[in-house]
């Protein structure tokens, strides 16, 4: 999936300007990458936000203001800086991508088919919760799916055991556990001994 964002250049790289940049609804950015110079650019604050909530690994097709137009390039978010205590996106580096050329990107998991297990009472334990996968641009997917509805009390899925599109790979351990189904936990019960000791300890205290 292809989203877009609008950028313009920036001149300038000052706390003062980048402030007055975030109070246009600008975020200061970085464009780097196949073997280009860097260059200091400002995104769309609101687009940005959009396009955020589709998740951060997807293929951005960047719309550059310049004097004599708009120049486009396909580009990924390789890291983000957020405000300490607003949460708010301060900051961003974006790399150029080749569309031949494959890329690694993190992209999240997403646990299907819980309405087939049986009903066991079973704790599911996602012990992560996205894999890093190297694709061409035009195949990242937007999530990995994995398929509980054979997972019984004891067992684990692993990396190994994901069916993944063509021209996917996924780079994490094939033996990483992603989940596991454990026993449900039951309170232990006293033995009646123990249990008619403590009520007559009870009772002895409250006389």
């Amino acid at each position: 999936m292809e989203l877009s964002l609008s950028a313009v250049t920036r001149e300038g790289v000052g706390t003062l300007k980048v402030r007055k940049l975030r109070n246009e609804g600008q975020i200061p950015a970085v464009l780097y990458g196949e073997g280009k110079p860097n260059q200091n650019i400002a995104v769309n604050g609101r687009e940005l936000e959009i396009l955020l909530r589709e998740g951060s690994g997807k293929l951005i097709n960047l719309q550059l203001k310049l004097a004599k137009g708009v120049k486009r390039e396909h580009v990924l978010i390789k890291e983000l800086q957020k405000h300490p205590v607003k949460g708010g996106v301060t900051h961003l580096d974006l790399l150029r991508v080749a569309m031949d050329q494959p890329v690694t990107v993190k992209v999240p998991l997403r646990l299907v088919h819980e309405e087939k297990r049986p009903r066991d009472g079973a704790v599911l334990e996602t012990m992560i919760h996205e894999l890093e996968v190297s694709c061409l641009p035009t195949a990242i997917p937007e999530h990995i799916e994995v398929d509980i509805s054979g997972l019984n009390i004891g067992e684990t899925i692993h990396v190994k055991d994901l069916q993944l599109a063509p021209g996917v790979k996924v780079l994490n351990s094939p033996e990483e556990a992603l989940v596991l189904a454990s026993a449900p936990t039951v309170a232990e019960t006293p033995p009646p001994a123990e249990a008619a000791e403590a009520e007559v300890a009870e009772g002895k205290q409250a006389e």
